[in-house]
């Protein structure tokens, strides 16, 4: 609702169609300042047109789905460039894991402990920076973990698309195996998660 009233305001006459609304909203998930970009992204690249005086979508629904908007990604993008390397390489470890990552397996991916892992994201934490408070979950060996949160999907995205294809792949890889040995005989839950991690880790 918040969107559309947004959009009324800012292209008054507009005919636009409601899913327009209903995709806004689910690409940038309500964040503002998303919101704000990805609208003049689409003005700029006119997938919507003033005629008269009325606002009309010339794009398609795939012109829209597409990509991030340029200046929402630099804007990632300078954020991560002010990261110390470590914070850095934890972002990258987490970006892989998924939307929740635990120390755990963001440690495994990069080949660091996970006490070093956990103090790099509460730094993230305290200034309310890339990931959410974490909340502790226990895994079926046993093991207890700090599990973070990526606060919006587009901060899990950019940072996943900066690292190298080859380094993105061992990191695929290294949390695949962990994750195997530690579900054991419980690893059918996680079976989809995995496989993604196998292919993307060029292991079929």
């Amino acid at each position: 609702a918040a969107v559309d009233q947004y959009l009324a305001v800012k292209l008054p006459g507009h005919r636009l169609p409601k899913w327009l609304t209903r995709l806004i909203h689910r690409r940038t998930e309500g964040n503002p300042l998303f919101m704000v970009n990805l609208l003049e992204y689409l003005l700029a690249e006119r997938i919507i047109v003033e005629r008269g005086d009325e606002w009309l979508l010339e794009g398609t629904f795939a012109d829209i789905e597409s990509g991030i908007p340029e200046n929402v990604r630099q804007l990632i993008e300078r954020q991560i460039d002010r990261l110390s390397p470590d914070e850095r390489r934890v972002l990258e470890g987490a970006s892989v894991v998924g939307m929740e990552c635990s120390s755990l397996a963001i440690g495994a991916g990069l080949e660091e402990p996970t006490q070093w892992v956990e103090e790099h994201c509460e730094a993230l934490v305290r200034r309310h920076q890339f990931l959410s408070p974490a909340r502790l979950v226990q895994l079926p060996d046993g093991t207890i973990t700090p599990r973070y949160k990526f606060s919006h999907v587009l901060y899990l995205e950019v940072p996943y698309r900066l690292l190298p294809a080859m380094r993105r792949a061992q990191i695929h890889l290294r949390i695949g195996h962990v994750g195997e040995a530690i579900y054991g005989t419980h690893v059918g839950e996680i079976a989809a998660e995995l496989a993604m991690h196998f292919e993307q880790g060029a292991d079929p």
